[in-house]
């Protein structure tokens, strides 16, 4: 049978593969229409459930101001020419949520703020909220392994690097020196029963998944405290200028950068 034009010839072979081709092209057009259409809804989904989580949190009625854990001396110390504001918080709340949750980190210089949990394994919180619902932004969890949870003297946090700009997304800008050279974004908090923990960054680099000596958060003496401190200060990408020994809590975050392997790091100790 012949494929006719309108005109009633039949089309040459050239014709009907342009045809063929032009059919494929739109539905491949509109199968990456549906894909992008998906995912957008899918991070519009995920930013409302940390909303709405946020929301019972920090606004809820039993919400209070808590006992920033860091002496007024080192607090005047940490001269901020845009004062943060600390929240009023409701840690029981966070807990009626998710027993497993270990508290909300709060990072005003990257417009970041999350509930982390502590679950049985490190796979769990990659595809459930903390809510428990099961959606591709996941939670921040410390490493199961660290039993001690952010009490510990190196709680490791990890997180996803949502194209969205959600989760550990934000880490990609203390990459660059500049960002860090803003005080500001040099600190962020952590809210939890006790009250809320100031840290302050000092390294950031980028490694690699397979990387021991970044992720060893168990020390058998001070000294291979020290030994580490000293060795992931100098992995950093410029120099801080905060000084940490062995007498200070850290905190690690992590997360993927831009291949399977490779890590953004942030350390941050904890002032006294």
């Amino acid at each position: 049978m012949n494929i006719l034009k309108r005109s009633g010839k039949p089309m040459k072979k050239s014709d009907i593969i342009r045809n063929v081709i032009l059919v494929i092209s739109v539905i491949v057009f509109l199968y990456a229409l549906i894909n992008l259409i998906v995912i957008f809804v899918n991070y519009k989904i995920g930013d409302k459930q940390y909303a709405k989580v946020k929301s019972e949190v920090f606004d809820s009625e039993n919400a209070v101001a808590p006992e920033v854990l860091v002496s007024d001396d080192v607090l005047a110390d940490v001269k901020i020419e845009k004062e943060y504001k600390f929240l009023k918080y409701d840690h029981a709340a966070l807990l009626a949520i998710n027993p497993q949750a270990q508290g909300y980190i709060d990072m005003p210089g990257i417009g970041f703020s999350y509930p982390i949990a502590l679950g049985a394994d490190n796979e769990y919180y990659l595809n459930h909220t903390i809510e428990g619902k099961i959606h591709s932004y996941g939670c921040l969890f410390i490493d199961y392994r660290q039993t001690d949870g952010f009490k510990g003297r190196n709680p490791i946090i990890y997180g996803h690097n949502m194209k969205s700009g959600a989760m550990l997304a934000g880490l990609n800008k203390y990459l660059k020196a500049d960002f860090y050279a803003d005080k500001y974004n040099q600190f962020f908090y952590f809210y939890c029963g006790e009250g809320v923990y100031v840290y302050q960054i000092f390294s950031v680099y980028i490694t690699d998944a397979t990387d021991k000596e970044t992720y060893k958060f168990t020390y058998d003496t001070d000294k291979e405290y020290a030994d580490y401190i000293e060795y992931v200060a100098g992995k950093s990408r410029y120099p801080t200028g905060v000084s940490v020994d062995a007498s200070d809590e850290i905190m690690t975050l992590s997360t993927c950068y831009d291949d399977k392997t490779a890590r953004i790091i942030v350390h941050a100790k904890r002032l006294k």
